[in-house]
């Protein structure tokens, strides 16, 4: 099972991109996958354990688990 981010990890995550400074990021955050970059992500949400799950729109591969509710 992927690693399940929660709120206070999303606070402090930046970008993975090489040689960034992190100086200059909008206020949103994007997810893709590394499989295929520029393909769309599928997200979906289950209501019993309270994870949103993102996949590559493309192959299906899980991005990551986000933990919604707690």
């Amino acid at each position: 099972m992927p690693h399940i981010l929660n709120r206070q990890q999303l606070d402090v995550m930046q970008c993975q991109m090489p040689g960034c400074d992190h100086k200059n990021h909008p206020s949103q955050f994007f997810f893709h996958s590394r499989c295929h970059i520029t393909a769309d992500c599928e997200v979906s949400y289950d209501n019993k354990t309270g994870l949103l799950k993102i996949d590559c729109g493309e192959c299906g591969t899980n991005i990551c688990l986000v933990e919604v509710a707690g």
